[in-house]
């Protein structure tokens, strides 16, 4: 074979290796802007209800965002401090519940006043309505290990507040804490608004307070409170009744 053709032939393939040595060091980044930075422990997002006393869980109609947005290693919040706020807010946690081994697990859930916990989208223990921080409220379920989506939902209408979620995995001699290890949070969820909550498993069902009503002049009919259907995992109620309600814009 002549040097020329040999030198030529060599010169390809180095331009190929070339080539597709710059496209794996392109794509390395993008791949990593695809996947968000996550740490353990949850993402805390409090909403200012405006004076409004709340006698139930309701849910913030979209476009509303957060007066606090903040990540916390656990969930065990009992200060204004935790929250932001004294009285007459609402309060999300979201997180990923990183679960070891399959098997059932038992949660417990204190709070004043009400709470609701889901898990993938179904409710686990229900917990809603006026009432301090005894007693608790529990529930179980079944789960694989991995990953499962986490939604607590909890509102404060006067006195104390708090909100804590303890647990007792397969073979646990009693309830603790869920530690920060077994939650995990993306980095920053300040830009996301109350339109995320479309991950809840509930529709909402009834109609505003008379203040929002006020603010509109030309109001929706308000549409009946409907059952939603019944899960297994549900502590309590078959049926849950939600209103919408309207928090301060920031």
């Amino acid at each position: 074979m002549p040097a020329v053709t040999r030198r030529f032939r060599h010169a390809v393939v180095l331009v190929l290796v070339l080539v597709v040595a710059s496209a794996t060091l392109a794509a390395a980044p993008a791949r990593a802007q695809e996947e968000p930075a996550t740490q353990p422990g949850v993402t805390l997002r409090v909403f200012d209800l405006g004076g409004v006393r709340l006698s139930e869980i309701c849910t913030l109609r979209g476009g509303q965002t957060p007066n606090v947005d903040k990540h916390m290693p656990t969930i065990d919040y009992s200060s204004e401090a935790d929250f932001g706020f004294a009285d007459n807010f609402l309060s999300h946690t979201v997180a990923d519940l990183v679960v070891p081994t399959d098997g059932e697990y038992a949660f417990r859930l204190y709070s004043d006043d009400g709470s609701r916990l889901s898990l993938n989208g179904d409710v686990v223990v229900d917990h809603d309505g006026l009432h301090g921080i005894d007693p608790p409220a529990e529930g179980t379920a079944t789960l694989t290990a991995g990953s499962h989506e986490l939604f607590l939902e909890h509102f404060e209408a006067g006195g104390g507040q708090q909100v804590t979620l303890q647990w007792q995995p397969p073979g646990a001699s009693g309830f603790e804490v869920v530690p920060s290890e077994n939650l995990s949070s993306t980095l920053s969820l300040s830009s996301l608004s109350s339109k995320d909550t479309s991950r809840l498993p509930h529709r909402t069902a009834a109609a505003a307070p008379e203040r929002e009503r006020e603010r509109e002049p030309e109001p929706e009919p308000e549409p009946e409170s409907r059952p939603f259907p019944s899960s297994p995992l549900r502590s309590s109620s078959s049926m849950i009744r939600r209103r919408t309600c309207l928090g301060t814009r920031r």
